[in-house]
């Protein structure tokens, strides 16, 4: 695992926790995390979609 991905798992698994606890603003800043991680990944040629196609269902 890259620690491109790795960093997206985190910041999923960061907000799925905030989610849960109801903090809105972290979830929100997890998710501008994630869409910036996703950019960079785009930027690169760097293929996120095999691993992480919970993505879409952890918004």
């Amino acid at each position: 695992m890259t620690t491109l991905h790795l960093r997206i798992y985190e910041a999923v698994s960061s907000m799925r926790l905030a989610r849960a606890a109801g903090d809105e603003e972290q979830v929100r800043a997890q998710a501008a995390e994630i869409a910036d991680l996703a950019d960079i990944a785009a930027r690169h040629g760097v293929d996120i979609s095999c691993a992480y196609t919970e993505l879409a269902h952890a918004a």
